[in-house]
């Protein structure tokens, strides 16, 4: 009898796993916590099923969607079914990963920057290559949405909702980019994050490559087995390392300047450095088993146009320039944002991750106003209030452009101005996700006049 593959959650994941096996014949069943979803489903011909009703003595394993807690605040029933009946959990990219062994996988994570290190990576790859390339995961392309004959190279952004629930994985090259605390409210602990972010260099061999960030080598519990290539942000021997606004290859090549990031406008700021050291140290990590050479990786470094919804350009008027930092959903990444822009006019707010603003208030002297949105309006309000910074209550997200514009326009005259959208926030509250609330805001700024 053929194994059933039991799935928990229908959310997008969730549904690109199911229709893949299903339309690969197997025995498919699954379930969601939500009752409408449920309902749905059913009502479309899905093989709805509670976990409890499982057939548990045949199942091959579970797949489950990104976010849906197993362990944290309490254990999920389906785990200790799970558990109970000795059968794996596991995500939809160990999945693939199984069926799919003899594809070349490229692997990233990190607290922040992996969207735009895999976007970069990928668009390196697409072009210096005379093969198809393609990119998965938490980037928004469920894996199971590929076409399994469609490229032998997939380069993936791991989160580690998806790096908890893989075991087994073998990555050619993995890169940690940084830890910063997160998603505590899933994993229970700092810890638990952690080593979930440590997953990424599970089962690597000798042959394979570990690229970590020189602030993560203290975190690291276990010893790696792949070569290691540690990325600085100062000279350092062995290393790939960024310093005075210029790339440096001092593993692959002896201390060469590779790169001047003046070449890459539309990737500024050490944390965008950070991650074109990354996706250099990657591509180079491939150059002998892909047939890459440097100067390509380098050459197409300059022509990437950046990652939307992650500090992009949409336009400037009369002097004052617009960026869509829609994607940051937590105070490291707008962190980020204020270090590189300056004269700001921020527009801030919406589902937030903590009471406080404690990591980017210093850095809110590059901040000529703030104008807030969202659920978060009264706790944030109260906190510039007792810092003694300028703010405006803002009814919605084109409230707030139109008021940030007609503030950094009364004062364009005398300086350059930054109208930035960085919410350090989740969208959840008004928004159906970080890419809307995005478009939203551009759309508006392309209207001003």
């Amino acid at each position: 009898m053929k194994k059933t593959i039991a799935i928990l959650g229908l959310g997008k994941t969730g549904l690109s796993s199911y229709k893949f096996f299903k339309g690969k014949n197997y025995l498919v069943e699954a379930f969601d916590d939500n009752f409408e979803t449920q309902s749905k489903y059913t009502n479309a011909g899905f093989n709805i099923v509670h976990f409890n009703n499982w057939n548990w003595n045949n199942i091959k394993y579970v797949i489950v969607s990104p976010g849906i807690a197993l362990l944290h605040p309490t254990k999920h029933p389906m785990l200790v079914l799970a558990e109970q009946h000795k059968v794996e959990v596991i995500c939809d990219i160990e999945a693939f990963m199984r069926l799919f062994p003899h594809k070349t996988y490229l692997g990233i994570t990190g607290t922040n920057g992996k969207s735009t290190t895999v976007a970069l990576l990928h668009h390196i790859l697409s072009n210096a290559l005379n093969e198809n390339v393609v990119m998965a995961g938490n980037i928004g392309i469920p894996i199971f949405d590929l076409n399994e004959n469609e490229s032998n190279i997939i380069v993936l952004e791991l989160s580690s909702y998806q790096l908890e629930l893989m075991h087994s994985n073998k990555l050619l090259v993995a890169s940690l980019l940084n830890v910063q605390n997160d998603h505590i409210e899933h994993h229970g602990t700092v810890e638990n994050y952690i080593n979930a972010k440590l997953n990424i260099f599970n089962n690597q061999a000798s042959s394979d490559f570990a690229i970590v960030n020189h602030n993560v080598l203290p975190l690291l519990n276990k010893p790696l087995h792949a070569k290691t290539i540690v990325v600085h942000n100062k000279k350092n021997d062995g290393s790939i390392y960024y310093e005075n606004n210029k790339l440096f290859d001092n593993y692959f090549a002896n201390n060469e300047q590779v790169l001047d990031f003046t070449e890459t406008p539309y990737l500024q700021g050490n944390h965008n450095y950070e991650n074109i050291a990354f996706a250099y140290a990657t591509a180079m990590a491939l150059v002998t088993s892909l047939s890459l050479k440097q100067q390509n990786i380098i050459a197409y470094v300059k022509t990437f146009k950046g990652l939307a919804h992650r500090q992009s350009y949409v336009r400037t008027v009369e002097n004052i320039t617009f960026i869509n930092d829609s994607k940051a959903t937590n105070q490291e990444s707008t962190l980020q944002a204020l270090k590189t822009f300056n004269n700001i006019y921020l527009i801030l707010g919406g589902q937030q991750k903590s009471n406080d603003l404690d990591l980017i208030l210093p850095m809110f002297g590059q901040v000529k106003h703030s104008f807030l949105i969202g659920a978060s309006t009264n706790v944030f309000a109260e906190i510039l209030t007792d810092n003694n910074l300028e703010f405006t209550i803002c009814t919605d997200l084109i409230d707030a452009t139109v008021k940030a514009y007609a503030m950094a326009k009364s004062t364009q005259s005398t300086f350059k101005a930054t109208v930035l959208l960085s919410p350090a926030c989740a969208s959840w509250d008004q928004f159906t996700s970080f890419e809307q609330r995005g478009e939203i805001f551009t759309n508006m700024v392309n209207k001003l006049t």
